[in-house]
């Protein structure tokens, strides 16, 4: 074989090879990492499909002192079904802010706490902390829905003015869980709708159910 064409077919492999092991990586899943980018552990105890780096389902941000975050709200705690976050009240937050709280793997339940607006009355925005009340994104503030706290009182108790609960799932048709774990298949999902899912450990059984995640272990 001539030089020159060895040299050709020296060089296309040289191309092609590069390639062939780009597509190979992308191949790989990423794994789901619980460490803040920074190189703390999350305050929080979460497990998949939460994390923080891009292999994770719902990947969260961190604050400095590791507290994991969904937009500017604070995580508590996630469970098999719902994470809580926490809305300190405040009287000039924009209500662009629950944006954050709907996301491609997550959003509010049926009933959800006050995000207060624009207040320039001490009541009823200066509500304790400990106050608990029914509403779904309503402004107080408004001057028909002006109320002292007494009368908050006698509402009827659902949430408190601090907590809110979002419903989690993972998208995709297929139920991706472990051995010994249940799948909860979900339909008409927000943000465009669509098909997702959610695996839960069975009684006698810990881990996140997850295939992509650590499974289920007898307890």
């Amino acid at each position: 074989m001539p030089k020159t064409a060895l040299s050709m077919l020296l060089l296309l492999a040289g191309m092609v090879l590069p390639i062939l092991a780009a597509g190979a990586h992308k191949a790989v899943d990423l794994p789901c990492s619980q460490t803040c980018r920074n190189g703390k552990p999350a305050k929080q105890n979460l497990t998949y499909p939460f994390g923080f780096s891009s292999g994770c389902p719902i990947q969260l941000s961190c604050t400095d002192d590791g507290d994991a975050l969904i937009g500017e709200f604070r995580v508590q705690s996630a469970s098999s079904e719902t994470v809580t976050v926490t809305i300190e009240a405040e009287c000039n937050r924009s209500f662009e802010a629950i944006a954050d709280l709907y996301g491609r793997n997550y959003a509010p339940i049926g009933e959800n706490a006050l995000l207060l607006n624009n207040c320039t009355k001490i009541s009823p925005c200066n509500l304790p902390n400990t106050q608990v009340i029914q509403a779904q994104y309503q402004s107080l503030c408004e001057t028909k829905n002006m109320a002292n706290t007494e009368a908050l009182n006698n509402v009827s108790v659902s949430l408190g003015v601090q907590m809110l609960q979002l419903a989690w799932w993972v998208n995709g048709d297929r139920c991706e869980c472990s051995r010994d774990s249940d799948c909860v298949p979900l339909s008409g999902l927000p943000n465009g709708g669509g098909n997702g899912f959610r695996c839960k450990c069975r009684d006698g059984f810990l881990g996140d159910g997850f295939l992509a995640g650590t499974g289920c272990q007898r307890g």
